[in-house]
């Protein structure tokens, strides 16, 4: 998992970063038949992979997109 080799100390893979902002993204667009603020919680995910060093853990948090707050809105809609 890439987190977990950054935290090992890999340096940063840019074109690895702007496939999982894809990926994010992609998957932003049906959600929003499902859940609107989620998907948009996706939709800027995807905006943090394309600009990590410009985000701060204050502004990770504020939107909701730290890894944990996305699982649990993941676990949340899965069991409604």
């Amino acid at each position: 998992m890439y987190l977990l080799e950054l935290k090992d100390g890999a340096p940063r893979d840019v074109h690895r970063q702007f496939r999982i902002a894809g990926l994010w993204n992609n998957a932003s667009i049906p959600l929003r038949h499902i859940d609107l603020a989620f998907a948009e919680r996706c939709q800027i995910k995807g905006s943090y992979w394309q600009a990590v060093n410009e985000w701060d853990e204050a502004a990770l948090e504020g939107f909701g997109i730290k890894v944990y707050q996305m699982a649990e809105s993941t676990r949340q809609l899965l069991a409604s």
